[in-house]
């Protein structure tokens, strides 16, 4: 049907219009049927969902995923177990690239709920407004108690990452701490507030919030496959320890090479998988800056920049300034 009812030879064609709108004769109907057959709400519906998804409109959020090269291991303390399940049900089916390791924690956790009273400045002829300075002696304001609840809560887990051969890869500690406060002051204004969460809500809440921050910090470890050989003997022997897990003495023939050669490319780039495999992400950066300095092959190019984006995800970008960084730039 037409928006307009569409003149004929019975009517004149315009009498029953409102003033200043033209008929509009034999065209087509200015707005679709009010009923649409299936396809037509199907293709409909599909084009604004993907309009949606170009513009921006529609954000689908994808949790962290544990490397599947990461074995959880025992996991103790009081949200030991949740953490370890947490952990399990979202390792990721696809490998990563990593090296194969067991990942070992042990949690903390405190749980403090404390009554108080909240002092403010009222107006007693009023309900509640804003306060007012204690020291004006023309105020008639007056102090007033109002109860308030608080919850102190904190979770910690100290973590280490062993590789097949037993040796610890990297150590780290995560911290996630929550407060919360009810009641009060503004509770008594009216404006709405939350219920304490008990003891276990806590726990549960703050063990997964925290499973995010693990997983961001532990990643995919460097393997010894990714170091670069070289045909001098210090290469070689310093290749091969780390192939046994002797990471920590192949950096010391890598440091060895610097000093015969301060810049010698290949030993600050193996020396920053080091770093990295160990989570010193500053210290990757420097010597992987160095190796680009000193040859700037897409390896090295790749290393810095992957280095990189790990320290601004983590909030740690490296400070810009010197030959190093521009140079990168």
């Amino acid at each position: 049907m037409a928006l307009f009812p569409l003149p004929s030879r019975r009517s004149p064609g315009a009498e029953h219009l409102r003033p200043g709108l033209k008929p509009p004769g034999r065209s087509l109907p200015l707005r679709p049927p009010a009923k649409l057959p299936s396809i037509f709400r199907v293709i409909f519906f599909l084009s604004v969902l993907a309009a949606a998804l170009a513009f921006g409109g529609c954000t689908v959020s994808h949790p962290r995923l544990l490397p599947k090269e990461v074995t959880v291991g025992p996991v103790t303390g009081p949200a030991g177990a949740l953490l370890a399940d947490t952990l399990r049900a979202r390792t990721s089916q696809l490998p990563m690239g990593g090296e194969d390791l067991i990942f070992e924690a042990q949690t903390e956790f405190s749980y403090r709920l404390d009554s108080g009273r909240e002092k403010v400045l009222v107006e007693p002829r009023t309900e509640i407004t804003r306060p007012s300075p204690a020291n004006d002696p023309q105020s008639s304001y007056q102090a007033q108690d109002y109860d308030l609840m608080m919850v102190l809560a904190e979770l910690k887990v100290n973590w280490l990452l062993k590789d097949h051969f037993g040796q610890t890869v990297r150590t780290g500690t995560t911290v996630d701490t929550l407060k919360r406060n009810a009641g009060g002051y503004l509770a008594a204004l009216g404006a709405a507030s939350k219920a304490v969460p008990d003891e276990k809500a806590t726990l549960k809440t703050m063990t997964q919030a925290l499973a995010n921050q693990l997983i961001l910090e532990l990643g995919p470890v460097i393997p010894a496959s990714a170091i670069i050989q070289a045909d001098d003997e210090f290469s070689r022997k310093a290749y091969n320890l780390a192939s046994s897990g002797n990471w920590a003495e192949a950096a010391q023939l890598w440091q060895e090479l610097l000093v015969l050669n301060p810049k010698y490319s290949t030993a600050h780039y193996n020396l920053g998988l080091y770093h990295e495999r160990r989570g010193e992400l500053e210290l990757a950066w420097s010597r992987y800056r160095q190796a680009f300095l000193n040859q700037s092959t897409p390896i090295n190019r790749e290393a810095l920049t992957r280095i990189t984006d790990s320290l601004e995800r983590q909030g740690r970008s490296p400070k810009p300034g010197g030959d190093g960084f521009s140079a990168y730039q």
